[in-house]
């Protein structure tokens, strides 16, 4: 198959497809690239060699090569001042491997591509409808298999950080329940997630480092259907939990902010369908 511009865009994610248009024109501007200037033969070719080359064949999401440069940059945007802080999230689809054992690698496939769905949805650009077209937020697959990332893109405070990162089980599973009649099996994805959110510069590997351990504390509680845990300078590790009432809890303690309230699954669970 020839690459070119179409077959590209093709394989990235229907969600995301808009944002990811913005992220090339991004680089493009940033890095002084010129199409116009190549023979119009070579062109679509060049073009869509670099497109593919930040996507995830197996999901459309980006893939794990591009995630050191998408924090980086958001970093250098804390540090410069054009945002008020970063959040970097990691999640990880709980029980992969006896999946891929039991019902072969194409269900495993199909559960990576749920949690990817969920994780889309979670972003701050799924508020509203069409959210395909408003990009805010980075979601990419990471080096490991059964692992993604999300990088804020545009501003965020810390409750806004609890908030992104506690949905993102919450909207799997939603996703899961909408896949049910393409499953080959009787299984439930599930996911764990954690994140670590600054208003500080601070390097990337440690900020990536605390975000994996908030994840892996939610991965040992066995909890990650319903809880997520949010790293912060201040606070360190905080694992918040979903109740039966549907309100986020933090150390028995419901979530609360002086605008919205009590933090309530329907107020954070993005009403987009397929």
């Amino acid at each position: 198959m020839v690459i070119n511009i179409i077959n590209v865009i093709e394989r990235v994610h229907p969600k995301m497809r808009d944002a990811y248009r913005a992220f090339i024109a991004e680089r493009r501007a940033a890095e002084g690239v010129d199409f116009d200037s190549l023979p119009p033969e070579a062109r679509p070719y060049m073009e869509g060699m670099e497109l593919g080359r930040f996507i995830d064949r197996g999901t459309g999401i980006f893939n794990h090569e591009t995630f050191p440069g998408l924090l980086e940059r958001q970093l250098l945007e804390l540090r410069e001042g054009h945002v008020g802080g970063v959040l970097v999230g990691m999640t990880d689809v709980n029980g992969l491997k006896i999946i891929n054992d039991m019902w072969g690698h194409s269900e495993g496939d199909l559960a990576i591509n749920i949690a990817a769905d969920g994780l889309l949805d979670s972003t701050r650009s799924a508020e509203s409808p069409g959210y395909q077209h408003r990009p805010f937020d980075h979601v990419g697959r990471g080096s490991r298999g059964d692992e993604f990332f999300m990088v804020t893109r545009n501003d965020i405070d810390g409750h806004g950080s609890i908030v992104l990162v506690s949905r993102i089980p919450l909207n799997v599973s939603r996703v899961d329940r909408q896949y049910e009649s393409r499953k080959g099996g009787n299984y439930e994805v599930s996911v764990s997630s954690g994140g670590a959110f600054t208003d500080k510069y601070m390097g990337m590997g440690e900020l990536i480092k605390r975000a994996d351990e908030a994840m892996y504390t939610v991965k040992r509680s066995g909890d990650g259907a319903r809880s997520a845990a949010l790293w912060t300078p201040e606070g360190g590790t905080e694992v918040y939990r979903w109740g039966q009432n549907g309100c986020l809890y933090s150390s028995g303690h419901m979530v609360r902010d002086a605008n919205r309230g009590l933090v309530r699954t329907e107020s954070v669970i993005p009403a987009y369908h397929r």
